[in-house]
């Protein structure tokens, strides 16, 4: 194989080597999104929780 060969084989490695990373930040970067995204609801939950308690004295309303 020719040295140009040879760097076009390499730069299609690379190329989509470069493309699986990308990939791979944007579900981490999604995935990070809905993990904070769950735990603001979850905190608003236990919040919201809390002042139900404090003013019925039960976190169930009746």
């Amino acid at each position: 194989m020719d040295d140009i060969e040879q760097l076009k084989k390499e730069l299609k490695k690379q190329t989509r080597q470069a493309e699986e990373r990308r990939n791979k930040v944007k579900y981490l970067q999604v995935d990070f999104d809905n993990s904070r995204r769950w735990y603001a609801r979850e905190k608003d939950l236990i919040t919201d929780m809390g002042r139900t308690t404090k003013s019925t004295g039960s976190c169930f309303e009746v």
